[in-house]
């Protein structure tokens, strides 16, 4: 028993002897801290890795919708752009068929020799005169007949020459409404245009989600395919919750182009409301408009005559032929078509040029109501949510209940005037009259500024566009509306989180 007892309390005492030393041995130490140090450095640098893949991810989604509203509003401007410029473009074609209408009926020529004949007669009496001055005046009289006649021949020979070449051309362009056809057209195609530039412009700016890889040992095996959702896509939304394309654009009260065809026999004229409105303004534009151009054509090509051949007064008559040539074609051959597309009207009918007038006099609720109404877009973006590294780590809560999400809302406008320098000065002094007496006072400077229509209406061909925040009414239910049906390469997508925050929170995150 006595060896038993000495033998257990040997092996206790090594026991206890072996302990402290295992709490006073630091070997390895070292070895155990640096690999917790670099699981958790590990760890951070997934979490910061991580952190700035969906601050870039966002970044490139806000710029593809930013992009996206740009491009969208660009498209929509070029067209209002094209519209007014077809409007000019019909006003001049009318000016220039009758002026060639002239050019090949030549009345206005058949009227000048017998002003020449009065002048020769005029010319003979003063050539008996006894007043010394008088013959010498009658010589000149009579040799310059035989010149006006040559002038107003050669000058009706060279247009009825390129009568007979263009004229048909332009009266078939009025016979066959060529341009109001090409204006329906591009009403109704412009927003489809729109929508395919955005969503190419999408395309560029956000990355797919989780790009498909091929092996570099064979390049035609694909790892990963795009799953649905991974190509982000994108809907232009109007005020109305409906995105472009999904109503039809042929209505004029639907239509994104705010642009109505004001001709009595077209679809537009019942369907718009206010069609007399409509017709007697656009009336009104291309008389207004085609006698302009009619006038520069004019005093452009009669320059001769007002200045040097004025003796057979060519030019008056010309000017009056031509007149009597356009009058005919808006008064009688087409009084009810051929007219130049106009702006669409307020709700209760009132002119978009008043705009002005009525934010001055306090309306300008009504006026921010029609601007939401026609003149605002929403680019809406989605897209599945980026891949998490280290998925059992890290998660993202959104990707639950949402997919990615961004926006932006884009204006288009008419810019106002810019200040200009004309001869080194900013402004022109006008004088400050009395009005009882008219004796000027002072003087008050008016400012230069670049000479373009300020009317809003479809005769401004500076229509241009901006990114505005995003402060529709309907925001809310836009974002909230799914983009599956809207956009082929929507699929399943979720809209985003945007329409379940209260409305301060989201106006707190629009960035612009």
């Amino acid at each position: 028993m006595p060896t038993d007892n000495t033998s257990s309390h040997r092996i206790r005492s090594r026991i206890r002897v072996r302990l402290g030393r295992l709490h006073g041995d630091q070997r390895g130490t070292i070895s155990i801290v640096t690999l917790l140090v670099l699981l958790v450095f590990t760890m951070l640098l997934v979490m910061i890795t991580n952190v700035g893949r969906h601050a870039d991810d966002k970044l490139k989604m806000q710029n593809a919708a930013d992009s996206a509203a740009v491009t969208g509003g660009v498209m929509l401007a070029r067209g209002l752009n094209g519209l007014a410029h077809t409007n000019h473009l019909l006003c001049e074609v009318f000016a220039i068929t009758a002026y060639l209408r002239e050019g090949q009926q030549r009345n206005a020529e058949a009227q000048v020799p017998e002003i020449l004949q009065a002048w020769g007669l005029a010319g003979g009496d003063l050539l008996q005169a006894a007043f010394a001055k008088f013959p010498p005046a009658g010589q000149a009289v009579v040799q310059r007949i035989p010149f006006e006649q040559r002038a107003v021949t050669a000058f009706g020979d060279e247009h009825a020459a390129a009568a007979a070449h263009f004229l048909p051309i332009f009266e078939s362009v009025l016979e066959y409404e060529l341009i109001p056809e090409y204006q329906r057209t591009l009403v109704e195609t412009v927003p489809h245009l729109a929508v395919s530039a955005a969503r190419e412009t999408v395309r560029r700016h956000a990355r797919p989600t989780n790009p498909a890889r091929r092996d570099p040992s064979n390049p035609n095996l694909v790892s990963r395919s795009l799953q649905p959702g991974d190509v982000p896509a994108c809907v232009l939304f109007r005020s109305n919750t409906q995105a472009i394309g999904e109503a039809s654009e042929a209505h004029p009260l639907l239509r994104t182009v705010p642009a109505i065809d004001p001709s009595p026999t077209g679809s537009d004229f019942g369907a718009a409301g206010h069609g007399q409105e409509y017709f007697e303004d656009a009336v009104k534009q291309r008389s207004d408009l085609a006698n302009h151009y009619l006038e520069l054509w004019n005093n452009q090509k009669l320059e001769l005559f007002d200045r040097d051949a004025r003796m057979s007064r060519f030019g008056e008559l010309w000017r009056i032929a031509t007149r009597g040539q356009l009058d005919r074609l808006l008064i009688r051959e087409y009084p009810l078509n051929n007219l130049p597309f106009q702006m669409r009207r307020m709700i209760d009918g009132t002119h978009p040029s008043r705009m002005k007038q009525m934010q001055s006099s306090g309306g300008w609720r009504q006026v921010n109501l029609h601007l939401n109404r026609d003149y605002h877009l929403l680019a809406v973006v989605y897209r599945r949510h980026i891949e998490e590294m280290g998925p059992g780590l890290f998660e993202n809560p959104l990707s639950e209940f949402s997919d990615a999400q961004s926006f932006a809302q884009l204006q288009v406008y008419l810019p106002e005037p810019r200040y200009v320098r004309v001869n080194g000065s900013w402004v022109r002094w006008v004088p400050i009259r009395d009005p009882e007496t008219r004796e000027i006072t002072g003087w008050r400077p008016i400012p230069y500024r670049e000479n373009w229509p300020q009317r809003w209406d479809l005769m401004s061909q500076n229509w241009t566009t901006r990114i505005m925040p995003a402060s529709l009414p309907e925001l809310q239910q836009i974002l909230a509306r799914s983009p599956s049906g809207l956009d082929p390469r929507a699929g399943t997508l979720r809209s985003g989180p945007f329409s379940r925050i209260p409305g301060e929170t989201l106006d707190n995150l629009v960035s612009h």
